[in-house]
């Protein structure tokens, strides 16, 4: 069954490329503004999330308050609730959605998002394909954007994407 929406969902993916083979260097990151985009619209397609609706917690480690800080702005000023802060300060009612800056405390994240059915997504592919977050953007050959899904973590935290979303996405079983 698509969700609302799926037609226009499916040309932006076609038009941005997503869905292409998985570029080489997963280490490259979409850009903010786009990444927003795509994963608000994501969002509308996890079964699990109430009416498609995120709440973001972006968190750091390390030293970068400042850069999670200007992802929970971007988020905000796209019209999605989010916060920026450490795993320490996580709770259950913070949010329903976890995006992961390279350097957080992994294990505990993990171990959060099972536990409290939080959906773990990043701008860096290569953390998805470590098994450190269930979605995640990048660059593709040619520059296409692409959409990675890690499958296990994804039923880890108990979400479940539409199929039509699944067939365009580098799926990682």
């Amino acid at each position: 069954m698509m969700v609302r929406g799926a037609g226009w969902f499916l040309a932006l993916c076609l038009a941005l490329g997503v869905g292409s083979p998985p570029a080489t260097g997963a280490e490259v990151e979409v850009p903010l503004q786009l990444q927003i985009s795509v994963f608000r619209k994501v969002f509308s397609f996890d079964r699990t999330l109430p009416s498609g609706q995120a709440r973001v917690v972006v968190l750091y480690g390390g030293q970068d308050r400042v850069r999670a800080n200007s992802v929970a702005e971007a988020f905000q000023a796209a019209g999605v609730p989010a916060v920026a802060g450490s795993a320490a300060a996580l709770g259950p009612e913070a949010g329903n959605v976890i995006y992961l800056l390279p350097g957080a405390d992994h294990a505990a994240i993990r171990k959060h998002c099972v536990s409290n059915g939080f959906l773990s997504i990043s701008g860096a592919p290569a953390m998805v394909e470590r098994g450190e977050a269930t979605l995640g953007l990048g660059v593709g050959g040619g520059g296409r954007t692409e959409i990675w899904v890690h499958l296990p973590r994804l039923k880890e935290e108990k979400h479940e994407l539409d199929s039509g979303l699944l067939r365009l996405a580098h799926v990682i079983r």
